[in-house]
């Protein structure tokens, strides 16, 4: 499991990457939600990665205050 779970709005793709890079470089493991199997219900996925990261920063953007998914993560972290 990661140690950091990024939530963030599409929109701010390019930037929540240079964040994860960022973290990455201090040596920092990362969930992003492009590595969500398949064949796992999304919101199943999302709720084990939450749960089992060590820390959870979310990308606030108008965007990501639009998101329902970007709240109930935030809400749920």
């Amino acid at each position: 499991m990661a140690d950091v779970f990024i939530s963030y709005a599409r929109a701010t793709d390019e930037f929540a990457r240079s964040v994860a890079d960022a973290l990455r470089a201090h040596g920092y493991s990362i969930w992003f939600d492009e590595e969500l199997p398949a064949n796992r219900a999304f919101a199943d996925v999302i709720s084990e990665q939450l749960d089992a990261a060590k820390a959870v920063v979310v990308v606030w953007s108008s965007a990501a205050a639009a998101s329902q998914w970007v709240r109930s993560e935030a809400n749920r972290a």
